[in-house]
């Protein structure tokens, strides 16, 4: 594969070769290696921890399967028809 891209040899490869490269590839960049590349790109340590005291936990109520499928029965999705309209199609 790369000496057909060395010599400029056109190379036929499906979206599962192209997939299992990637995957190969990726197998061989070790932890410290990423770790690198983030801290080099600013990602270290980029979103602070932060705990509030005296912060209560929020109840959240979950909707029950009617209330979860019924959500948006209201909403329009579509602009009525005249009967005219519904006739004539």
């Amino acid at each position: 594969m790369i000496n057909n891209i060395e010599n400029k040899i056109e190379a036929n490869i499906s979206v599962l070769d192209g997939i299992l490269m990637i995957f190969k590839a990726s197998e061989r960049v070790s932890e410290i290696t990423i770790r690198n590349c983030f801290r080099h790109a600013g990602f270290n340590n980029a979103i602070p921890q932060q705990t509030v005291q005296g912060e209560q936990k929020e109840d959240i109520r979950f909707p029950n399967i009617n209330e979860y499928v019924n959500f948006d029965n209201d909403v329009l999705t579509s602009e009525p028809l005249s009967d005219q309209e519904i006739i004539s199609s």
